[in-house]
C-alpha cells in the first residue's frame, strides 16, 4: 500500500511540472480575420524574367519558438517591462515578432499588430520584421497585406530571396490573383528544383499550416 502511495505521489508530481503546451496551431483553422488590407491597395508585383530566386536571407528563419503556455507568458512579460534594455534591438526586435505572429494564431488581431509595430520601433531587424508579419498576416487571412508587406521590404528588381517567390505565390492565390500567382509559383519552381513536382511541393512544404497547405494545392492545381 505504502509503494502504491508513493508512486501516485510521484505521478502526480511529475504531471504537476509538465508544462501546458500550446494548442497545436498547423491543422487548425484561423482563429480571426484582422481588417482586410483593401484589395484596391494590391502592389501587383510581377516575377522578373529569367529571374532564379535563390539568394540566402537570414532574416527569414524562425528564431523563437513557443512550446508551452508558460513560455508564452513568462516573454509577454519581458517584453511587457518599460525598462527593458534596448541595447540589443536585433533581440527585442526578434521577441516582439514572435509574439505577434503567436498572437496572429489566436486570432488576437489587436496584440497582432501592436507587437508588430513594436518589432518595428526598435529598428533592430526591420527584414526580420516583415518578413515574420507578412506570415502573421497569411495567418488571418490578410493576404493583400501580405503580399504588400513583402513587396515593400525587398527592394526591387535586385531582391531575390529563396523564400519570395512562394511565398507571394501563395499569398496571390489567397488574394484571388490568380494570374500572379501561376508567375510566382513558375518563377519559384524554376528557382528551387525541390519544388518541381506536386508531391515535391507538398513534402517540402510539409512544415506549413494547413490552409497553407491549401492554397498551395489549389496553386499547383491551376498552374
Amino acid at each position: 500500500m505504502r509503494k502504491l502511495m508513493l508512486f501516485f505521489l510521484i505521478f502526480i508530481s511529475a504531471c504537476a511540472i509538465q508544462p501546458e503546451l500550446v494548442t497545436d496551431q498547423s491543422s487548425a483553422p484561423p482563429k480571426a480575420t484582422c481588417s482586410k488590407t483593401a484589395a484596391a491597395e494590391l502592389i501587383r508585383l510581377q516575377p522578373v524574367s529569367g529571374t532564379l530566386y535563390r539568394d540566402s536571407d537570414e532574416a527569414a528563419k524562425v528564431r523563437v519558438t513557443i512550446v508551452s503556455e508558460k513560455q508564452l507568458s513568462d516573454l509577454v512579460r519581458l517584453m511587457d517591462k518599460p525598462t527593458i534594455s534596448a541595447s540589443n534591438a536585433r533581440v527585442m526586435a526578434t521577441r516582439y515578432s514572435v509574439l505577434a505572429y503567436q498572437f496572429a494564431l489566436q486570432g488576437d488581431c489587436l496584440k497582432l499588430e501592436d507587437y508588430y509595430q513594436r518589432a518595428l520601433a526598435t529598428n533592430g531587424d526591420p527584414s526580420h520584421a516583415a518578413w515574420s508579419n507578412g506570415w502573421s498576416k497569411i495567418a488571418v487571412l490578410d493576404y493583400v497585406g501580405a503580399v504588400n508587406v513583402w513587396a515593400k521590404s525587398v527592394p526591387q528588381p535586385n531582391g531575390k530571396p529563396f523564400w519570395l517567390a512562394y511565398s507571394l505565390a501563395v499569398a496571390f492565390q489567397g488574394a484571388g490573383e490568380h494570374e500572379l500567382a501561376r508567375a510566382w509559383w513558375r518563377a519559384a519552381v524554376i528557382s528551387n528544383p525541390a519544388l518541381a513536382t506536386k508531391q515535391d511541393a507538398l513534402r517540402y512544404f510539409d512544415h506549413w499550416r494547413e490552409n497553407e497547405k491549401t492554397l498551395l494545392r489549389q496553386l499547383i492545381e491551376q498552374s
